[in-house]
């Protein structure tokens, strides 16, 4: 069987055209007719990839005849079209630089950048035919003359946009062009951030230090480094490393101001300090862990001091005292007394970040202390208002105020707040994914039969899907039969009144359901959490909607 291949498949009568048969099998001799004119250029052989050039442009039809052992043969055929215009390179070229950013097309004043024309390429021209120069800034003005090196390398001095211009040209002098976009900001000081633990200790204590937090707005965290000066007196202990934890012991009691400096690739540092607190070793350690550091009026947070010891003092006789809204070195009331009760559970009833205070006492009534802080989510009230009125449940306890609200989850939020009766009700069928034996049946066919919720074209309902903000608000506004309000244009500026929820989102804002995030907009289309659709419930119960 006859089988020919050609490189490439058009070009001018500059352009030599090479001609594979390998792909012809159950084969033992060749010839070609190059041009396919009857005549046989080459008779036949062994030759399988012979090359040519056409002096007159046109199209041809080469052919490619093999033959057997016993004499069969078979044939193959191209075409090709000889111009009489030398075709013009293609220019491309990649930008690669040594800041180490996933964008390589953005760096610093520091930031040297390489370009690297390889990639081009020319129908009739060798690689290393085509000739290549460069404009770092699209001024238009080349800063490099013609030459075979494709890669060059370039720094800019001053922030700003610049358009990099490659220009190709091959052997007949036809060129093209291509762009690149590189972005050169100022290089900020990095962001210094630091944590030790312990926070007290005793002479012989290792403290642990983790500078990992660090940041920077050019470079990576990986790229900075850090040194140490462990006793605030501005000589540094240690020689910048990129390592960013490490530890220390002191010698003598005292308190020591630990100051971290961080430094980026450019030389830009900052820093920042801690106190640490070395105490006679007649002192205790006090240290206090809690199992969640976040969670809502219905969390119960566990406290454990149990990894507190002293050095002197058996464990059992150790004495705790505990300030669960501890606010600073002024408060000095204790929510509890002096007990030999290591842990405590406790909820709170207040939303925000709340410091958490432990002091432990030795035989001696030398006393440390200990601090951890969790965070009450700030819908917590509005969580705990359904929860007490039987609206909502958690997970296992957790009432996950962060996790996408599903559609029969909303349904039932809304229906148990309204006081719609869904007992008596009837198995109906009406969607192909929502069962008898599913909890939210009734939930869903009454919302149906309600208006409140609409299945999909397909027949389906899709109780588990997340609720986007602007269903939430019409599911919702309905639930309560809220009249709805025209929407004012402007009030947010990704809600247009052309928009089939902007009614909703207009009646929601009026009423002091919603409002905005941060940045000035609603946001329509992101996933509505628990937390947020609690809160729009518990509003419009209260407000008697």
């Amino acid at each position: 069987g006859a089988s020919m291949n050609v490189y490439p498949s058009s070009g001018s009568t500059l352009t030599t055209f090479y001609f594979d048969g390998s792909d012809s099998y159950d084969t033992d001799e060749y010839r070609w007719d190059l041009d396919g004119d009857g005549q046989f250029e080459y008779d036949w052989g062994s030759e399988e990839n012979p090359t040519t050039k056409y002096s007159i442009p046109g199209t041809y039809e080469p052919m490619l005849q093999v033959r057997d052992d016993e004499g069969n043969t078979d044939e193959a055929y191209v075409s090709i079209t000889i111009s009489e215009d030398n075709y013009a390179p293609e220019a491309k070229f990649s930008v690669s630089s040594d800041s180490a950013l996933t964008d390589k097309n953005t760096g610093t004043t520091s930031t040297n950048f390489t370009f690297n024309a390889s990639t081009s390429s020319d129908e009739e021209d060798e690689y290393y035919d085509l000739q290549v120069r460069w404009d770092y800034d699209g001024d238009g003005t080349y800063d490099t003359t013609y030459s075979t090196t494709r890669t060059a390398s370039t720094r800019y001095l001053d922030a700003g946009t610049y358009t990099v211009i490659l220009e190709v040209v091959d052997s007949e002098g036809a060129s093209d062009t291509a762009e690149e976009t590189i972005t050169i900001v100022d290089n900020d000081a990095p962001i210094p951030d630091f944590e030790v633990s312990p926070i007290a200790g005793t002479p012989g204590t290792t403290f642990y230090f983790d500078a990992s937090d660090c940041s920077d707005n050019q470079y990576e965290t990986y790229q900075l480094q850090v040194r140490w000066d462990w006793d605030g007196d501005g000589d540094y202990d240690t020689s910048f490393e990129t390592d960013k934890t490490t530890s220390y012991q002191y010698e003598e009691p005292g308190t020591y101001e630990v100051t971290m400096q961080v430094q980026d690739p450019e030389g830009a540092t900052a820093e920042t300090s801690e106190t640490v607190l070395v105490e006679d070793s007649s002192y205790p350690y006090a240290r206090l862990t809690v199992d969640e550091t976040s969670g809502t009026y219905s969390t119960a947070f566990n406290f454990d001091a149990s990894e507190s010891y002293d050095s002197e003092t058996e464990f059992d006789d150790l004495w705790f005292r505990w300030d669960f809204d501890y606010t600073g070195e002024n408060d000095i009331i204790y929510d509890t007394s002096w007990s030999q009760a290591e842990t405590k559970t406790k909820y709170f009833d207040e939303s925000g970040e709340l410091v958490v205070k432990m002091e432990v006492k030795d035989e001696e009534d030398q006393v440390s202390y200990a601090l951890v802080t969790v965070n009450l989510h700030w819908a917590s009230e509005y969580l705990d208002y359904l929860k007490d009125n039987g609206i909502i449940k958690g997970y296992s306890g957790d009432l996950a105020p962060d996790r996408e609200v599903t559609r029969a989850e909303l349904l039932k939020m809304v229906m148990e707040a309204t006081d719609v009766n869904k007992y008596g009700h009837s198995y109906e069928g009406y969607f192909s994914d929502v069962l008898n034996t599913d909890w939210h049946y009734s939930y869903v066919e009454i919302a149906a039969e309600m208006g409140i919720a609409n299945g999909y074209d397909d027949g389906t309902f899709k109780p588990n899907n997340s609720v986007n903000r602007a269903e939430a608000m019409k599911i919702i506004l309905e639930g309560f039969a809220v009249d709805v309000e025209s929407y004012d244009s402007g009030t947010f500026p990704d809600v247009s009144s052309s928009d089939w929820f902007a009614e909703y989102v207009a009646t929601g804002n009026d009423y002091g359901l919603i409002n905005g995030y941060d940045d000035g907009y609603f946001h329509p289309s992101y996933s509505m959490t628990r937390g947020q659709a609690s809160k729009i419930i518990a509003l419009a119960m209260q407000g008697g909607l």
